[in-house]
């Protein structure tokens, strides 16, 4: 026998097993999806709810754009009686 007439042999019997492997692999999950309809249900019920607050948190947590350059309030320190050191302190302890 030559050699593509082998190749050929072998591949027509693969792809008759992957066929085969595909049917039986299909009669068991329709196996399956009548002997545990309940918990198919459940389960595409709680994708679908799962997907549904992934897409409610991005909409509703959407980040905005970065803030501008933080520019303090001269007024207000000011009104407050905060010194330049005071202020200084305060911002060293507001970065941590």
């Amino acid at each position: 026998m030559e050699r593509a007439g082998l190749l050929k042999t072998i591949l027509i019997y693969g792809l008759a097993l992957a066929a085969g492997v595909f049917v039986l692999q299909w009669l068991e999950f329709q196996f399956m999806a009548r002997t545990h309809s309940f918990e198919v249900y459940l389960f595409l019920l709680a994708v679908g709810f799962m997907g549904l607050g992934i897409w409610v948190g991005a909409k509703l947590f959407r980040r905005g754009p970065a803030p501008a350059e933080f520019e303090p309030n001269v007024k207000v320190q000011q009104t407050l009686g905060i010194s330049e050191r005071e202020l200084q302190v305060l911002q060293l302890l507001a970065a941590g």
